[in-house]
């Protein structure tokens, strides 16, 4: 149900380190060929503002702004384990920091209660804010230094999102979707994998009436990335799947304000081609809301 004349603002804190390892054939600083492995440590930060106005009972507007950070190091190493340096060791890795906007959403929400059930869509735009980079794959980058994390997609992504629960006696059960696009390439050639995610959540306040506890299964899905129409075939996105398990809590003490803090842990997944691990996502939420 959304109230008309009430502004809700939600600050979302989702945090999970990364390591990315595959080999590759380089040379030594003094020009000897050798196979080594390429071992990434990451973190990723994702900071989101949200703000929701309700216009009606059934009609309001949401905004989200995004900011990421990522934090990265690499390690060499020869296929014994042993730490090497190669030459032009800095082209594709290197140890640094970056911190910038993500694709800002403008969007409308739709909101519906029928007896113990209620819906809710929120259907929007993402607009392409976030800085990209030009191809990392072709024979220039691979000589020089070049980045591979992209804050945006460059284009302008329709995003969907529809909600769906059903309250108990007791506790409520409930599932979701969500789906954006990319429908075609920025100005550099590229153009982001498809992403999708669903899940089903079952929560309950154990009698505690400022708590809520929820337990979660959620699947998300990309497709590959592509650049000037081919999908990479050594490195970059290639296509995942992942399935994670959750649980969380909310307290709100008031009806203007809560608190929520919830962590997942992979149950599976499936990466076409660097193996990637997230052994844990932390989210932690600040929300309120005011009357205008």
């Amino acid at each position: 149900m959304i109230v008309p004349g009430l502004l809700g603002v939600r600050l979302s804190f989702s945090a999970s380190p990364i390591e990315a390892s595959h080999t590759a054939k380089e040379h030594l600083p003094d020009g000897s060929p050798i196979e080594v492995w390429h071992r990434q440590q990451s973190f990723i930060m994702d900071m989101r503002l949200a703000l929701d106005l309700g216009l009606s009972n059934n009609i309001g507007l949401a905004v989200e702004v995004p900011l990421r950070l990522f934090a990265t190091s690499i390690r060499y190493e020869d296929l014994d384990g042993r730490a090497v340096t190669i030459a032009n060791g800095d082209v594709h890795h290197r140890d640094e920091t970056l911190f910038g906007f993500g694709d800002p959403l403008l969007g409308a929400r739709l909101g519906f209660r029928f007896g113990s059930w209620s819906l809710g869509l929120t259907a929007g735009l993402r607009l392409p804010v976030g800085k990209t980079q030009p191809n990392p794959f072709t024979e220039e980058a691979e000589t020089k230094p070049h980045q591979h994390f992209q804050f945006g997609t460059g284009t302008f992504d329709p995003e969907l999102t529809l909600v769906l629960e059903h309250d108990f006696d007791g506790f409520s059960l409930g599932g979701w979707g969500w789906l954006r696009p990319a429908l075609y390439e920025n100005a550099h050639g590229f153009q982001a994998g498809n992403r999708y995610a669903g899940g089903i959540t079952a929560s309950t306040s154990f009698g505690l009436a400022a708590w809520r506890f929820t337990a979660m299964l959620d699947a998300s899905a990309e497709t590959s990335e592509r650049w000037d129409g081919k999908p990479p075939v050594d490195d970059g996105n290639q296509g995942r799947f992942d399935l994670y398990a959750g649980l969380g809590a909310t307290l709100r003490p008031s009806d203007a304000f809560l608190i929520g803090l919830t962590a997942r842990v992979p149950v599976y997944h499936h990466i076409v081609g660097g193996q990637l691990e997230l052994p844990i996502v932390i989210e932690l939420t600040l929300g309120g809301a005011l009357p205008l």
